[in-house]
C-alpha cells in the first residue's frame, strides 16, 4: 500500500492547484489532503482496540502533518497504517475486523484516489486487471446502497478476468445477490440489465470516476444506470 501512497506523491508533486475533475470544487492539494485525513483515521484506529478515532483529533494531526511535511505527507501516512490488528470497521455487523480487510479498503480507496489525481494533471492511470478485479468485488461487498425503485438484477462482467456478478434488488435494497437470489428476482418478473467492460472500467464506473457509455449496456439501460447511480458514496 505504501507504493500507492508514494505513486499519488510523485504523480502530484509541485501540482497541488490543478482542479481534480472527478471531485467538483477540489485541487489536487485538497485531494491529498483527503487522503492523508482517511489514512490518518485507519492508523488511529488500527491500535485503538475496537473504538473508533476521535475524530477532530485527527484532523488535527493531518494539519501537523502537512505543516511540517508537506507532499511528503501521504507517504509518511501510509508507512504507518501498515501496522495492524483486530480493528473497529462501519462495515462489520460485529463493529471488528480484521487489520488485512482494513488495508485492503485503504489500498481500493487510494487506487480510486491516484486515478482522481493522475486525471487531474493529464497522466492516466492504468490498474492491472486483478487489482481492479478485488476492487470491484470490495465495492459490491461492502459500498452498495439505496435501492432500485424496482426489483431488477443487473450482471456486472469483467471482460479480462471473465468474473461475473449480480448485483439488484429484491425490494429490500441494492446489494451483491447470489446466484440463487438473481434467479428468483428473474422468475419473480424482476428487470435485468448488465454491464461489461475491463475490470478496471467497471471499478472506475462503481465509483462515478467512468460514465456508463464507457461500458458495454445490455438489458434494461435504465436499471444498469440506477445500480451504478444507488451506493453510499452519496
Amino acid at each position: 500500500m505504501a507504493e500507492r501512497g508514494d505513486g499519488l506523491e510523485a504523480v502530484v508533486r509541485g501540482r497541488f492547484d490543478a482542479p481534480v475533475p472527478a471531485c467538483p470544487g477540489w485541487l489536487v492539494g485538497d485531494l491529498v489532503r483527503h487522503v492523508a485525513e482517511v489514512e490518518l483515521w485507519w492508523a488511529a484506529a488500527l491500535p485503538a482496540g475496537g473504538a473508533a478515532p476521535d475524530v477532530d483529533g485527527v484532523r488535527r494531526e493531518v494539519g501537523e502533518l502537512f505543516a511540517g511535511a508537506g507532499p511528503d505527507g501521504p507517504r509518511a501516512v501510509s508507512a504507518r497504517v501498515e501496522d495492524g490488528a483486530p480493528v473497529w470497521a462501519w462495515w462489520s455487523p460485529t463493529g471488528r475486523t480484521p487489520a488485512a480487510e482494513v488495508l485492503r479498503r485503504v489500498a481500493h480507496e487510494l487506487v480510486v484516489h491516484h486515478h482522481d489525481a493522475r486525471a487531474a494533471v493529464g497522466e492516466p492511470l492504468a490498474a492491472p486487471p486483478e487489482p481492479a478485479e478485488d476492487g470491484v468485488a470490495e465495492f459490491t461487498e461492502r459500498l452498495l446502497g439505496g435501492d432500485l425503485a424496482r426489483p431488477g438484477v443487473v450482471g456486472l462482467r469483467a471482460v479480462d478476468t471473465g468474473r461475473t456478478r449480480s448485483v439488484g434488488s429484491a425490494g429490500d435494497g441494492l446489494r451483491l445477490l447470489t446466484a440463487d437470489e438473481a434467479d428468483r428476482v428473474r422468475a419473480g418478473g424482476g428487470a435485468e440489465g448488465a454491464l461489461s467492460g475491463t475490470a478496471e472500467l467497471l471499478h472506475l464506473a462503481l465509483w462515478r470516476r467512468a460514465p456508463l457509455e464507457r461500458l458495454e449496456v445490455g438489458g434494461s439501460t435504465g436499471l444498469a444506470r440506477a445500480a451504478l447511480a444507488a451506493s453510499r458514496l452519496g
